[in-house]
């Protein structure tokens, strides 16, 4: 493992750190589709160093909901509440996590990226919970279009559309509704098995607008 992969997930741990995590490191390949952790998961630190992987669940009324898009998947005394599923080829590195947390006991740095990696799932976590709860399905979609784009316009974009529903939290039928009134307006086109920007703008307003 190239130890340069480290800098940006751990900007504070120390070199001798770097260098132990990448002595102990095990990597994995995945094709798209393949399950990266089971929910229930407690004993490995993963990070993805290629390709994108979502964490997804399946909510009571079964829903599939995909919460966010995971770069760093910190897995320890906590049983996981979602499944890690590659949505592309990609390439998973792993410690165990009780490595990791000795580590993290006599590296201030490695605590506190660690840490920041928590709270940014935290609050990845609460901006779902309130455009889930406060916003309507339009928006919804739109804000999903916005803040994934890279992943999913254009004719080489890594997701294919029917990932867009988990992404959403809404059902295939009202996301198919939702692309189809964005399409009369201009919007987005669906080509293939992705989707085509047409007017960035309107898409942005469509994301901005109050909840019906």
């Amino acid at each position: 493992m190239n130890p340069d992969l480290l800098e940006q997930p751990f900007p504070n741990a120390g070199p001798q750190t770097r260098d132990e995590l990448t002595a102990s490191v095990v990597l994995h390949r995945y094709a798209a589709g393949e399950t990266v952790s089971h929910q229930g998961d407690r004993d490995r630190l993963l990070l993805v160093t290629d390709g994108h992987v979502g964490l997804r669940r399946i909510t009571i009324d079964g829903r599939c909901v995909m919460g966010r898009i995971a770069t760093i998947l910190p897995l320890g005394e906590r049983e996981t509440m979602a499944e890690a599923i590659a949505l592309t080829d990609a390439t998973v590195a792993s410690w165990p996590a009780e490595l990791v947390r000795t580590m993290a006991r006599s590296d201030e740095g490695l605590a506190t990226d660690l840490f920041d990696r928590v709270l940014d799932t935290l609050e990845t976590a609460i901006q779902s919970l309130d455009v889930l709860v406060h916003q309507g399905a339009t928006v919804r979609v739109a804000r999903v279009l916005l803040v994934h784009g890279a992943l999913l316009f254009g004719p080489d974009a890594p997701l294919p559309r029917r990932h867009l529903p988990a992404m959403v939290g809404t059902s295939r039928e009202m996301t198919g509704r939702v692309l189809r009134t964005l399409e009369r307006e201009g919007i987005v086109a669906r080509v293939g098995r992705g989707l085509r920007l047409l007017d960035a703008k309107a898409l942005e307003e469509a994301a901005l607008m109050p909840a019906a």
